[in-house]
């Protein structure tokens, strides 16, 4: 499990998950006890701007893509499962 020290800017919290900017267009996607889930990034495509989420992989150095969503609650919505 990687727990990481809240440093710098304050978390959003939705839906029960805290959410850390990290750059621009990125965010850390954390439990609120620190335990990080993963990542969603905001890319664009065409004209559209759509929101990736990758899951971390428990106690290894990759993750696995959770998908593309149109809006940043169904991004943040695939990490409470």
């Amino acid at each position: 499990m990687t727990l990481l020290d809240r440093v710098g800017t304050a978390p959003t919290v939705r839906r029960g998950l805290a959410m850390v900017k990290l750059a621009n267009g990125q965010w850390r996607v954390t439990r609120a006890t620190g335990e990080v889930l993963g990542y969603i990034e905001a890319v664009v495509e065409g004209r559209e701007l759509k929101f990736s989420s990758r899951r971390l992989i428990p106690n290894q150095r990759g993750s696995l893509p959770l998908g593309d969503f149109w809006r940043m609650d169904d991004a943040i919505d695939c990490f409470r499962l």
